[in-house]
């Protein structure tokens, strides 16, 4: 899924201003991908990201159920899926947090490339899930 930045602006001529010749810009938030999905258990679901050097990933995810997340390349994951869930194939995982009903993963991309954010549900039942993905990526260092 990869993202674009978009950069949402509108003009706004100031009251006491000549419309034609003075503006002020403002520029509006940045929207979300707000989704509800059904984790099935014993199962998992890859987000993958396509980022530029220095970007800023921000993925917040609420379960009724606790699940795992974990960032890692695309093509670890990629290689880990062709191998069918080999557990002797290592994934480089960038981050990692365990058996959350609630978690914010914020990643800086480090280079450029596809990154795969991973919702892991290891029980017996499904995992309702609340996703939350901006709509664009911020720079690192805004």
């Amino acid at each position: 899924m990869p993202r674009a930045k978009q950069d949402i602006q509108t003009r706004t001529a100031l009251p006491s201003e000549d419309r034609s010749t003075t503006a002020r810009m403002k520029t509006v938030p940045p929207a979300f991908i707000c989704e509800a999905i059904t984790l099935p258990a014993y199962d998992e679901l890859p987000y993958i990201f396509d980022l530029e050097a220095g970007e800023l990933l921000e993925f917040t995810l609420r379960s009724d159920i606790p699940v795992d997340v974990l960032l890692c390349d695309a093509s670890d994951y990629d290689r880990w899926v062709d191998s069918g869930y080999d557990p002797e194939i290592a994934l480089l995982v960038h981050l990692e947090a365990e058996d959350v009903l609630a978690h914010t993963l914020r990643f800086t991309s480090p280079f450029p490339g596809e990154y795969a954010v991973l919702l892991m549900n290891w029980t017996e039942c499904s995992a309702d899930l609340a996703i939350e993905i901006p709509d664009w990526l911020a720079p690192a260092l805004r």
